[in-house]
């Protein structure tokens, strides 16, 4: 496949010197095709911002670009990255994510929601997990699943300018009940979610090692 070629990445709005350099801003990437998308970054501390605004314990369905700063070189960075990372796949999966579905959708029966894989292990309090569910259609499907505090401090401490990839979903806490209320919420507009999200035999820490190995 032919690399893609970017002819301009603009931020919405543009970056000035008295912004600050956490939140999250929309970023525009035009191709030398003539097509456009519209990518959200934001820095990894807004994960709680997302729980905090959405009340439920929560958050799903703003798959991001996740820069250290809201800085003009880190999203440049990073969407060249997104744009051009196994031939433009990611920037696809971001594409179809950032649109609602195209008909209506009929919601899945969820049997089973469990918390696997628990990091770190032992009597400390876990802050990273795989959410293993089951639909009564006996679908399967493993969801990464962080806190925003682990998430921040593991970007952090990667060493990482910049994320993408598969999307986490980010719990208040490593909380059962939270865990099958998320994945309930999903499951309302049907497998949409749970397919995107769905990332078999990986940990986020996992992900996030393959990654540093392409993009440190």
């Amino acid at each position: 496949m032919p690399p893609v070629k970017i002819r301009s990445i603009l931020l919405e709005p543009k970056q000035d010197a008295g912004r600050a350099k956490s939140g999250e801003v929309r970023v525009r990437i035009s191709l030398a095709d003539g097509s456009e998308t519209s990518v959200l970054a934001a820095t990894p501390e807004q994960a709680s911002v997302w729980i905090q605004e959405g009340g439920a314990g929560y958050s799903f369905g703003k798959p991001a670009l996740y820069v250290q700063r809201i800085d003009d070189s880190y999203i440049e960075e990073g969407a060249r990255a997104l744009t051009s990372d196994l031939g433009g796949y990611w920037l696809r999966y971001y594409n179809s994510l950032g649109r609602g579905p195209t008909q209506p959708t009929q919601s899945c029966s969820v049997a089973s929601v469990a918390l696997a894989a628990l990091e770190p292990s032992g009597n400390r309090t876990p802050h990273s997990a795989v959410v293993e569910l089951k639909l009564k259609d006996n679908r399967l499907f493993s969801l990464l699943s962080a806190t925003p505090a682990w998430f921040q401090n593991a970007l952090e401490d990667s060493g990482l300018r910049f994320y993408f990839g598969p999307c986490p979903l980010f719990l208040r806490e490593m909380d059962p009940k939270i865990a099958r209320a998320v994945v309930d919420a999903m499951a309302a507009h049907g497998d949409r979610w749970l397919c995107a999200y769905d990332t078999p035999r990986k940990t986020l820490s996992d992900v996030l090692a393959e990654f540093k190995t392409r993009h440190a």
